[in-house]
């Protein structure tokens, strides 16, 4: 049947593509699209874990998997009703796959109450310790990633997805984007800790959705990504760093090309950016980051 696929079809495409022994690898993913699974694959966890193990014996007891679990938790709370982000059971937004991979043994997530990554493998601690309270911006996960030689893995999205897309926003102050401060708990060790937290909201008009298609094309046609057939579609990778830096000079030369647009004029649109930067702008002195 056209489509179909087994793990060493996986393995083969994973390394067609590029992905070697001791790689990082971020993985984004939309699995029920790449086609017809082996017939013994009867749920989503055994296709997550199909998956699963098809990475890791390509990248070995030396490489490192990350994929986003981001539950933009701080921003579901209230004043009245602060949030809670427990690290080891708040669910991710992001999908099937990061949820199957935070059960799995030795995973750490990090501790960002918007954004976080499950991660698993020798560079752990490289891109998610000691993280600053921001999920933006210096220091932080996103900033760590895109100057990394990781490779971003894409499983069944095509070549589109840019996971620092709101980290260029932030470096080259996109006129669709502002730093906003949350608070909530995270629990640690049994307790619930009071934290505040900045995170890059976007202002509130359609025109600033988040769209990377244009980019992810103007890359593809650049040669940057690496691709490989699998089942039904292609699997892409690329090495972060390259693709960071291709993303941030092409938005530099149109600072709508990371959203829908057309550009706008955001002070007719959202008056509260003057007050929100101020109030960011107190908590990162108070944390000597500025």
């Amino acid at each position: 049947m056209k489509g179909n696929y087994s793990k060493q079809d996986i393995i083969n495409a994973l390394t067609e593509a590029g992905i070697q022994k001791a790689d990082t690898v971020y993985v984004s993913t939309s699995l029920g699209l790449i086609g017809h699974p082996p017939e013994n694959i009867k749920s989503a966890d055994e296709l997550c874990e199909l998956f699963y193990n098809a990475i890791w014996d390509v990248i070995g007891k030396d490489g490192t998997l990350i994929v986003p679990a981001f539950s933009y938790t701080f921003g579901k709370g209230t004043a009245s009703e602060p949030a809670v982000f427990d690290p080891q059971a708040t669910p991710a937004d992001v999908g099937t796959f990061p949820n199957f991979v935070l059960k799995q043994a030795g995973v750490k997530r990090s501790l960002d109450p918007m954004v976080s990554v499950a991660c698993k493998g020798r560079r752990c601690a490289e891109f998610i310790k000691d993280l600053p309270p921001t999920s933006y911006g210096e220091g932080s996960f996103l900033s760590r990633l895109a100057q990394s030689d990781a490779k971003l893995l894409n499983l069944g999205i095509g070549p589109v997805w840019l996971p620092f897309v709101h980290h260029i926003d932030w470096l080259l102050k996109a006129p669709y984007r502002y730093d906003k401060l949350f608070q909530g708990f995270i629990k640690q060790g049994g307790e619930l800790v009071p934290v505040r937290w900045v995170y890059n909201v976007r202002i509130r008009a359609d025109n600033s959705y988040p769209s990377t298609q244009a980019v992810g094309k103007m890359a593809e046609e650049a040669g940057l990504w690496k691709s490989a057939p699998l089942g039904k579609i292609k699997i892409f990778s690329i090495v972060c760093d390259w693709y960071f830096e291709f993303a941030k000079n092409a938005a530099q030369k149109d600072p709508w090309l990371l959203v829908k647009g057309p550009a706008v004029d955001p002070a007719s649109i959202e008056n509260e950016l003057e007050e929100s930067k101020e109030l960011v702008a107190e908590f990162l002195r108070e944390q000597s980051l500025i």
